[in-house]
C-alpha cells in the first residue's frame, strides 16, 4: 500500500474504479473488498469510521479511500465465476431472494442471469455460438 502523502502523486480517475482501488489500497485489500462487496453498490463515507468496508479491508486502507473518493459510490463488478453459481442455484430452485442473500449479488443481476437461461438454456450462458444466428454472414468469408 503507499503512503498517504504519496496519493496526490498517483493519476486515479475521478471515479471509483476496481483498478483505481488496486492502485491506491493494494492488491490484497482491493481483492478483499471486490470478494465482500460483488455486484453491489457501496458507499465510501467523508471520514473514517466504524463500518462494514473498514471491517473487510482494514482502517488504514478505507482512509486512503477516503482521502480520495470519500462521499463517493461504487458498483463493485461481479466476480467472474459468479454467473455459473447464480445459475446453479436458480437451477436448484432457489428463489431470486434466496440466490441474492447467498451469492452477495443484485436481484437485477440474478434476473438478467435467468432471462438468459431461459432464452438460450444453460449452454448459452457460457457457449458464445449459441448466440449466433446460423444465417449470419461471416466478417472473415
Amino acid at each position: 500500500m503507499i503512503e498517504l502523502a504519496d496519493i496526490e502523486n498517483l493519476d486515479l480517475p475521478y471515479n471509483p474504479t476496481m483498478s483505481a482501488m488496486m492502485e491506491l489500497i493494494g492488491e490484497q485489500h482491493a481483492v478483499l473488498l471486490a470478494a465482500e462487496f460483488s455486484g453491489q453498490r457501496i458507499y465510501f463515507p467523508r471520514k473514517v469510521k466504524n463500518c462494514k468496508i473498514a471491517r473487510k479491508i482494514g482502517y488504514e486502507a478505507l482512509e486512503r479511500i477516503v482521502a480520495v473518493y470519500g462521499g463517493m459510490m461504487m458498483e463493485v463488478p461481479v466476480s467472474i465465476g459468479r454467473k455459473a453459481a447464480v445459475a446453479r442455484l436458480l437451477n436448484r430452485d432457489c428463489s431470486v431472494m434466496d440466490v441474492v442473500t447467498s451469492l452477495h449479488c443484485t436481484r437485477n443481476y440474478v434476473y438478467k442471469v435467468k432471462k438468459e437461461m431461459q432464452n438460450d438454456g444453460i449452454r448459452g450462458l457460457f457457449d458464445i455460438s449459441v448466440n449466433i444466428d446460423r444465417d449470419q454472414l461471416s466478417l472473415f468469408d
